[in-house]
């Protein structure tokens, strides 16, 4: 079902990015050149480079805004973890199929270097890890 939502991949990516920032990860986050920037988020293969009209219909329209903004007053780290959150937030708004999706709220926190407080967006995660990455692959 998660596959239906057109911006599956893009989610899991921002995902992917939450958990990555309660491990202080920022660096080349929003540059496209870096390897796992949140920059490819809306290319259509996870992490991978595509050109302008590759991208996912839509998805830049509603990420990019949240993600480019003004820092608040929170920290740094508090406020680009809610960014993440809020563009993820807003992808999953953006089309029913993607109502199957963890919600945007209540946002999650970080313990340490650990995801907390959401159990749904870590899930999710790790099965977008598994099935897009490879990751805990024995290859």
């Amino acid at each position: 079902e998660r596959e239906a939502c057109p911006y599956w991949k893009a989610v899991g990516i921002l995902s992917d990015h939450i958990e990555l920032s309660c491990g202080g990860e920022r660096k080349g986050l929003l540059d496209p050149q870096a390897t796992e920037s949140v920059a490819l988020a809306c290319c259509p293969e996870p992490y991978g480079r595509c050109e302008v009209s590759e991208r996912v219909k839509g998805c830049d329209e509603l990420t990019v805004p949240i993600l480019t903004g003004a820092e608040s007053a929170a920290s740094v780290a508090d406020s680009w973890i809610g960014k993440l959150q809020k563009a993820r937030g807003a992808l999953i708004a953006a089309d029913s199929r993607c109502s199957v999706l963890a919600p945007e709220d209540p946002h999650a926190t970080c313990k340490g270097e650990n995801l907390a407080g959401r159990d749904d967006i870590y899930c999710e995660m790790m099965l977008f890890q598994t099935e897009q990455l490879g990751d805990g692959s024995e290859a």
